[in-house]
């Protein structure tokens, strides 16, 4: 879903799906996109809060990474690959596939 803002959009989604610890979102999710300002990047839902997963975190240990994402996707329910243009708008794409495939990709 193409969006103007995809900070916006992922708000949206979390005061619609995140029951508990939409902490997460604001807390951890937001800041860590306004500092590291990723092109792309995977971010999970559940009912108990969100996890983010982004090129960085994957610069020190490619391994360590591979295993967090997948412990967190064993734990989450919905899968959104995210792109983000300088200007804040780009794409939030719900899709476990398009995140699988983005995962490989850091970990290769």
């Amino acid at each position: 879903m193409k969006t103007d803002n995809v900070l916006a959009k992922m708000q949206e989604i979390t005061e619609k799906s995140v029951k508990l610890y939409k902490c997460d979102f604001y807390d951890f999710d937001v800041p860590r996109i306004k500092d590291e300002n990723p092109s792309e990047f995977v971010w999970m839902v559940r009912e108990t809060g969100t996890h983010i997963m982004t090129p960085r975190l994957c610069d020190e240990d490619k391994v360590a990474w591979r295993n967090r994402y997948e412990l967190l996707a064993s734990i989450n329910k919905d899968f959104y690959y995210c792109t983000m243009n300088p200007d804040g708008s780009g794409t939030v794409t719900k899709s476990p596939k398009r995140c699988e495939e983005f995962a490989a990709r850091q970990t290769r």
